[in-house]
């Protein structure tokens, strides 16, 4: 479960157009503890799904869903969180 989750949030991500520098910034945490959430080494996703579904603009039912990844794809700009 965790790697389905951290594969949907990276698919996500990179619609958007966002690094991991860049979403590990707005989150407040380190790019390699980022990366193990992608990469599905952890549940932390789960402490910070308030705000990367404020971040990455989806609801925290999405990651759960089979909406296509192309939903997703505006970009967001000068957001801070």
């Amino acid at each position: 479960m965790k790697k389905t989750i951290g594969n949907r949030i990276r698919k996500i991500r990179k619609t958007k157009g966002i690094t991991q520098e860049e979403i590990s910034d707005l989150l407040g945490i380190s790019q390699s503890t980022y990366q193990r959430i992608e990469s599905g080494e952890t549940y932390s996703w789960a402490t910070h799904l308030e705000k990367l579904s404020k971040i990455l603009e989806f609801k925290p039912e999405d990651l759960f869903s089979d909406k296509p990844i192309e939903y997703y794809e505006k970009r967001i700009e000068g957001r801070t969180y």
